[in-house]
């Protein structure tokens, strides 16, 4: 009774995925094809890519849970990269286990602050737009899991580090162009000052 239950829980789960994400999509493509290149810049190509890299990370964990057993380990490249199947019931390197609540809120907001920022933080920098996306994308795709099992779902291995899933791997690409992008905002207004101060001399 109780795997029949899971069966019928999983499959409503998907098929409230699959109307979220067909929705996001209704919504995104016809603006994307309808408006000029600069409104597509400034928000439809970010919702965009963030829906595709949000059903990449949920179809991978899904294929996991049905191939693999819990803690299975299949070695793609020997010693380099496997694929281990985990639950993460706590942050990066296991801090805070089964604090599943905290994870929620903490995901909610981001979520929020991250759709709230890509309308007012640089809307015309693609760079940026594209970074907000993968972060997007990354949050939605820990949440997802957090709200379905109350744990993360992770399964790329590379030995030398705790194994991650491609939410994790988006999520630190996107911080990484927002660093890049706050240095290179530095170098550009320290030019822009000694510019000046010659112009003044």
């Amino acid at each position: 009774m109780k795997k029949i239950f899971g069966l019928v829980y999983d499959f409503f789960m998907w098929i409230l995925f699959t109307i979220v994400m067909i929705v996001m999509l209704a919504v995104t493509w016809p603006v994307f094809v309808l408006t000029n290149f600069i409104a597509i810049i400034r928000s439809e190509l970010m919702f965009s890519l963030a829906t595709i890299v949000l059903a990449l990370d949920q179809l991978t964990k899904y294929a996991v849970i049905k191939t693999m057993i819990l803690g299975q380990s299949i070695p793609i490249v020997n010693e380099v990269l496997h694929f281990t199947y985990v639950h993460n019931y706590g942050a990066a390197f296991g801090l805070f286990q089964k604090k599943w609540y905290l994870f929620i809120a903490v995901a909610s907001i981001s979520v929020l602050v991250i759709i709230y920022y890509s309308k007012y933080l640089a809307p015309n920098n693609l760079w940026v737009q594209t970074a907000l996306a993968l972060l997007l994308a990354g949050a939605l795709g820990n949440l997802i899991d957090r709200l379905k099992f109350k744990y993360v779902v992770d399964f790329i291995d590379v030995r030398f580090w705790p194994v991650f899933n491609v939410a994790d791997i988006v999520i630190n690409v996107g911080v990484g162009m927002l660093i890049v992008e706050m240095f290179w905002e530095s170098h550009e207004d320290v030019k822009e000052t000694e510019t000046e101060s010659e112009s003044e001399n």
